[in-house]
């Protein structure tokens, strides 16, 4: 069986990598720091399954492929899908509006003052 540790901290570290370098702005040096950190959390997860002989090392490698494949996948989906959904997102918010019904936005005034 592929290790689902190895799976999971590939899949994560690749996704986050790549949510990063598209989404976030900051400078290169912060960027590279956080990757480099991901990557050495997933490969450290991986050695951690080995070292306690839970797994060999070719389920490792499988699981780690699949979490990769996985990562590539699940990004291009979300690329994909991300501006349909804003649109059906904005669709469903005017539909709220037209029905009197609003919402504070995440981080708004917490004391109520603002309405």
């Amino acid at each position: 069986m592929p290790s689902e540790h190895a799976a999971f901290a590939f899949f994560l570290a690749l996704h986050c990598s790549q949510h990063l370098h598209r989404h976030v702005y900051c400078p290169t040096l912060i960027k590279m720091t956080v990757i480099a950190l991901l990557w050495t959390w997933a490969g450290l997860v991986t050695f951690s399954r080995a070292h306690m002989g839970v797994h060999s090392e070719a389920q490792l490698a499988v699981g780690a492929a699949l979490g990769v494949a996985y990562s590539l996948a699940w990004f291009r989906l979300e690329l994909a899908l991300s501006a349909p959904l804003a649109r059906a997102q904005r669709l469903a918010d005017a539909a709220w509006r037209g029905l009197g019904i609003s919402w504070r936005e995440c981080g708004g005034d917490p004391s109520g003052k603002g309405d």
